[in-house]
């Protein structure tokens, strides 16, 4: 099933974002979307990780099973980070408020998702707009990025799995 994100259906999301002062649900859009990050590792993210990523344009990310890895930071995720770093005191977590539990801020940022879907999708009510179809649309567009570099299919297919931290490498 497609679970990609169109960039109109982006802007939009990121447009309700806003109109509701939810600025760091701009930045939650902006990480999956640009660097293909869970969202658990977007929930993990605090203010030294975020300021080292900064410094050396990469972002290195604890994921799924404890696997550690780095991905670019290209300039759209990186003025996210800036400004999120602008919020928030040093050793806190960006996208989690003091005395919240980490599930809970995922669940309200899915239902936020989740309630505004109907109103930026396009096309084809039937493919889920989440948070994860962002890092579908991340892993289909490193994926051409791949293949118009003349990678061969199973090539682009490594290089797109080591960097979104998959185990699929064979």
């Amino acid at each position: 099933m497609d679970r990609t994100w169109r960039d109109e259906e982006v802007n939009r999301m990121i447009g309700k974002t806003w109109g509701e002062g939810r600025e760091d649900y701009a930045a939650a859009i902006c990480l999956p979307r640009r660097c293909g990050l869970r969202i658990h590792e977007i929930f993990r993210l605090d203010t030294v990780t975020a300021k080292q990523a900064l410094k050396t344009d990469q972002l290195t990310i604890k994921g799924k099973g404890g696997k550690v890895r780095t991905v670019p930071l290209p300039r759209t995720a990186q003025l996210e980070l800036e400004a999120m770093l602008q919020q928030m005191p040093r050793g806190y977590k960006l996208f989690v408020p003091d005395a919240t539990p980490t599930d809970l801020a995922i669940n309200r940022f899915q239902c936020f998702l989740y309630r505004h879907r109907d109103a930026v999708q396009i096309a084809d009510k039937h493919r889920p707009l989440t948070c994860h179809g962002l890092r579908h649309t991340y892993a289909v567009e490193q994926y051409l990025a791949c293949r118009k570099q003349e990678l061969d299919e199973h090539a682009a297919c490594r290089h797109v799995s080591l960097r979104e931290g998959g185990k699929r490498h064979g």
